[in-house]
Order: C-alpha cells, then sequence, then structure tokens
C-alpha cells in the first residue's frame, strides 16, 4: 500500500489500519511504504503509475476529491480511468 504522506500522519495511520484489517479477507500479508515528497505527488505519481496487477493499492485523503471543486487542477473519476 502507498501512502503519499509521512509516517505517523492521519493517513499512514488509517493505511496502516486498514492493511492490518485487510490481511485475514485476503490471506496475505500488506505493508505501507511511505512515498513522500512533492506534497503527495511522488506518492501519487507512484500510485497511478504502479502496474495493474492487484498487488498494489494507494491510499489518498479526501482533498484528492476536492481538487476540481476548489478549481485547482481537472481531477475528476472520469481523469482516473485513462491512468488506469
Amino acid at each position: 500500500m502507498i501512502c503519499p504522506w509521512a509516517a505517523g500522519g492521519g493517513t499512514d495511520l488509517t493505511g496502516r489500519q486498514i492493511a492490518d484489517l485487510a490481511q485475514d479477507p485476503l490471506g496475505v500479508s500488506l505493508y505501507v511504504s511511505n512515498q513522500t515528497g512533492g506534497s503527495g505527488s511522488t506518492g501519487f505519481n507512484a500510485i497511478a503509475n504502479s502496474e495493474a496487477n492487484g498487488y498494489t493499492v494507494g491510499i489518498t485523503t479526501v482533498e484528492i476529491c476536492t481538487i476540481s471543486h476548489l478549481g485547482i487542477a481537472d481531477v475528476t473519476p472520469d481523469a482516473l480511468d485513462a491512468v488506469i
């Protein structure tokens, strides 16, 4: 699981809880890889460019959903289809 924020923060702790809870149902161990830098862009880039093989999960914050509403960037669910 890629977390674009530093270890110990709210998103990291949420990701670690999700990873712990998902291990039994999935039958595999999950670990969190904190990939920080560029205000999250390093981790977001790693998530977006990971191989679509079902082995990489990215965790984000609610703020990513507000970017288009704030007029910062044109990020929509349809835009994500082009990346995936």
